[in-house]
């Protein structure tokens, strides 16, 4: 019997380490997010430039374990939320990290730097 697995949620709870180290945008989160999973994250390094909390995901403060409890409660407690959250995840994640965006982005920095270099 073949077995299919969902997930609805992709929690991705992060901290600043000891030595002040952040990490940027977790690809695994945008991947989730384009997936139509809904991102449940701490409000840490890039995190925020890809989730906009209560529009394409959760926010929640580094270290509050009941807020994140409560995020992934609230958003497995309502269907309409939910459903909102997953569409304006991916919504997120195409408008800002598609591969086309990121091409014209980095063909648009290596311009600058030609022009840079001539001057």
């Amino acid at each position: 019997m073949k077995r299919t697995y969902e997930s609805q949620i992709f929690l991705h709870p992060s901290r600043t380490g000891a030595d002040g180290n952040r990490e940027g945008v977790p690809n695994s989160m945008l991947e989730a997010m384009a997936s139509g999973a809904v991102a449940v994250a701490t409000d840490h390094g890039g995190i925020a430039e890809a989730i906009t909390d209560g529009v394409s995901g959760l926010l929640v403060a580094e270290n509050d374990v009941p807020a994140l409890a409560a995020a992934v409660l609230r958003v497995m407690g309502d269907d309409a939320l939910r459903m909102d959250l997953a569409r304006g995840g991916r919504t997120a994640v195409e408008g800002k990290y598609s591969q086309e965006l990121q091409s014209q982005h980095l063909v648009g920095l290596y311009k600058d730097l030609i022009l840079k270099a001539k001057a």
